[in-house]
């Protein structure tokens, strides 16, 4: 079994795969604040509850966008396997041509869903991140990684207005009881919250179909995107653990014939 793991800033995935089948995957909150022994405990646990085991470990492959946590996610894995856990970063194969001006700097989460993307979807294609920040990804009609957009999350973007706006409550991502017209102050936050956030995913993949000149294949990952992607008009691909598949597809290409 390889195990793969992306570190996220608000959350952390964790996939086992046999072959090229993902056969679990599981999430858990992203915890600063905690050592290499409760993560190795939660990644245990995880396990456990996913009826794998630690001795079934044949490799590792982790991603993190977290520096103050890679390495205690590394070595926490060093507690349950011996295997060598491979950090995506730069000098490892990915077969991903990146076009930007500086490739070192691109996320290894969005290197990886890229990768994913490359095996699973036509081209040309823009892949939608819905996290902490939301993050776009435009794929040429070659597979190029062309460029990316990036502004702030939809929880990000809720969370600011409740702490700058006295009297906007905190509310969760969801779409309103009565649709985009809201009839009272929650109501009126979700509705920007969703159905804004559908209609900004929307404008940025019109607007990256034309710097591209040609249609393109939508396809969304992350926290909010199951919340978000029903109420876009554009045709989007849910596909929650593209990030895994693409670090899985990386952990075959830097092992064939090992």
């Amino acid at each position: 079994m390889i195990v793969a793991l992306d570190v996220g800033n608000t959350s952390l995935s964790m996939g086992g795969f046999q072959g090229e089948a993902l056969i679990f995957h599981a999430k858990m909150a992203t915890l600063l604040t905690w050592t290499e022994d409760q993560y190795a405990i939660a990644f245990r646990d995880l396990l456990t509850l996913h009826g794998a085991d630690a001795q079934q470990i044949e490799g590792v492959i982790l991603s993190s966008v977290v520096p103050g946590l890679t390495n205690t996610v590394k070595r926490a894995m060093g507690k349950l396997t011996d295997c060598a856990v491979l950090l995506v970063s730069a000098g490892i194969r990915t077969g991903l041509n990146i076009k930007t001006d500086f490739p070192r700097q691109v996320g290894t989460d969005l290197v990886s869903a890229a990768v994913w993307a490359n095996q699973s979807c036509p081209m040309p294609c823009v892949l939608v991140l819905l996290e902490t920040a939301t993050t776009f990804v435009l794929l040429d009609q070659s597979g190029q990684m062309m460029g990316t957009a990036i502004t702030a999350g939809v929880q990000l973007s809720m969370d600011a207005l409740h702490e700058r706006c006295a009297q906007l409550p905190s509310v969760g991502i969801e779409p309103p009881a009565h649709g985009v017209v809201g009839r009272n102050t929650a109501d009126a936050l979700r509705s920007g919250a969703v159905y804004g956030a559908a209609a900004m995913v929307d404008g940025m993949i019109a607007r990256l179909q034309e710097a591209v000149g040609q249609p393109v294949y939508a396809a969304a990952t992350g926290l909010h995107a199951a919340a978000v992607v029903p109420y876009c008009q554009t045709g989007i691909v849910l596909e929650e653990t593209m990030i895994l598949k693409g670090l899985a597809a990386i952990w075959r290409k830097n092992h064939r014939g090992s």
